[in-house]
């Protein structure tokens, strides 16, 4: 019987120290369990989030060509080219190196004198490489001369073609108009207008003329070729209810020397668009013809007449100043 209660009583102490040393084994591997986890490598969701949050710059890139900062390099100066755009004065009468320079590099006869042929050199040389001719001087508009060196008389086909050289083609022509008994034809470059007629030998160049309206909204109604200058001259002293009525030399037509006076308008840019700025530039008062109603200033080279007209068939009628300086004639049978 004891050594059966014996065998139960250690069966049971064994069966205890089995289920502690189970509970220790247990214990410890939990516990090593618990400080892997802590070392780990592997981070939370929490730490994972975090990373992602925060932006990771990206790499800075070398830097190219392009982004290098360089001075600026310099246009290769071409003579070629600086010579063809450099600006020319018409006719300049100093013969200027940079003429000679350029007729030599045209190859024509480097006279030192920029006029028609020089010009349309110039003109061909700069279309045929593509430059723009912005800089090409025109003939001289100078009230009181011949407009490109022609003369009253010269043959219309050959004055035609000498305006056309110094100015370009005109912007407009009129129809062959009888006009104080003869045939009158004009060709227009914006505001200058040159004028022939029609004799019983020929069609022969007559005058030129520069025809311009103003008004306050508009302006000049028409361009300029280049800038107007006035030659200096002498007033002439005239029949106010006509300025036809002037005494003149039978044999020449020339103004007689007795109307002449020594007042001098002096040479200049006069060109105004009101009448007292004009009169304050030339120094005069422009005279009323009674015969022609107008305003006129008259000297032994050139005339000048203004007027004043409202449209009336205009909606809101603006005042219109217009303008005539006249080279040798003011009518076409003066």
């Amino acid at each position: 019987m004891r050594s059966l209660t014996r065998g139960v009583i250690m069966n049971s102490i064994k069966k205890y120290i089995s289920l502690w040393v189970l509970a220790c084994l247990f214990t410890f591997l939990s516990a090593c369990s618990s400080d892997e986890s802590s070392d780990s490598p592997i981070p939370s969701r929490y730490d994972a989030l975090n990373e992602e949050s925060v932006p990771i710059p990206d790499p800075t890139p070398e830097p190219t060509t392009e982004d290098k900062i360089k001075d600026p390099t310099p246009i290769q100066e071409n003579n070629e080219t600086l010579i063809l755009l450099a600006d020319y004065a018409w006719m300049d009468p100093t013969k200027s190196e940079a003429t000679i320079a350029l007729q030599e590099f045209l190859e024509i006869e480097a006279d030192g004198w920029y006029g028609i042929g020089t010009r349309s050199a110039h003109l061909a040389a700069l279309e045929e490489r593509g430059l723009p001719n912005d800089n090409v001087p025109t003939c001289d508009l100078t009230v009181g001369e011949e407009l490109c060196g022609v003369q009253e008389g010269t043959p219309m086909e050959n004055a035609l073609a000498t305006l056309i050289a110094g100015m370009g083609e005109p912007d407009d022509q009129s129809e062959w108009n009888v006009v104080c008994g003869y045939n009158h034809k004009s060709y227009s470059w914006g505001s200058v207008t040159a004028s022939f007629r029609e004799g019983p030998d020929q069609k022969a160049y007559a005058f030129w003329s520069i025809i311009n309206r103003f008004t306050e909204s508009e302006g000049w109604q028409d361009p300029f070729p280049s800038e107007i200058k006035f030659t200096e001259s002498k007033l002439v002293t005239w029949p106010e209810e006509d300025h036809r009525l002037t005494p003149r030399n039978p044999e020449t037509g020339d103004i007689a020397a007795s109307s002449i006076t020594n007042n001098l308008v002096p040479y200049g840019e006069h060109l105004e668009p009101y009448l007292e700025d004009f009169e304050t530039n030339v120094g005069y008062s422009l005279q009323y013809d009674t015969m022609w109603g107008v305003n006129l200033l008259y000297t032994d080279n050139y005339k000048v007449i203004y007027g004043e007209y409202t449209p009336t068939e205009d909606s809101d009628p603006e005042l219109v100043r217009l303008w005539r300086w006249v080279t040798d004639e003011l009518q076409a049978c003066d």
